[in-house]
């Protein structure tokens, strides 16, 4: 974006990318990464392939935006709910709780993202996400970790994730 950019066309922008990655959350959801195509998705955005690959690369890359913005969704619920919750280890059982509530009230493509978690890219962004949750977890609740070294346990976790 250049600096005489007016607000109308970021906001236009905005708009059109949004529509892009409603409509490939929704597509993804009903028939899967493989089954999906770019055009589909144009279509249902109601757009161009140009004008989609403006703002995406490729379909794997709008699958990625798709799982960012999904993971964030599911941080925010858990988030509402953590800052309710009192310190200490309930507080870890209740992180989990809230995120697999969170992912059930998103099944249709939560399902998706962990099918395409088998996709050797799709599987790094996910790790991604997963451990710097628990990374950001961790430091907001140092006393759950206890004695143990974060940045130990962060690559333990997604280790664990890694494995086939």
């Amino acid at each position: 974006m250049s600096a005489s950019d007016t607000e109308s066309e970021r906001k236009g922008r905005a708009e059109v990318r949004d529509r892009l990655l409603r409509a490939a959350r929704a597509r993804f959801a009903r028939q899967g990464f493989e089954a999906t195509t770019m055009q589909q998705i144009v279509q249902d955005a109601g757009t161009s392939i140009g004008n989609c690959y403006f703002y995406f690369h490729d379909k794997e890359d709008l699958m990625v935006a798709v799982i960012r913005a999904v993971s964030e969704e599911i941080e925010r619920a858990i988030d509402a709910q953590m800052a309710r919750a009192p310190s200490g280890p309930g507080r870890m059982a209740a992180a989990l709780y809230f995120g697999v509530e969170a992912a059930l009230a998103r099944a249709d493509i939560v399902r998706q993202v962990l099918v395409g978690a088998s996709y050797p890219a799709l599987r790094h962004i996910i790790h991604e996400i997963y451990a710097g949750r628990v990374r950001r977890f961790f430091e907001a609740n140092p006393a759950l970790l206890g004695d143990h070294d974060l940045d130990l346990a962060v690559c333990l976790e997604r280790r664990e994730l890694q494995r086939p």
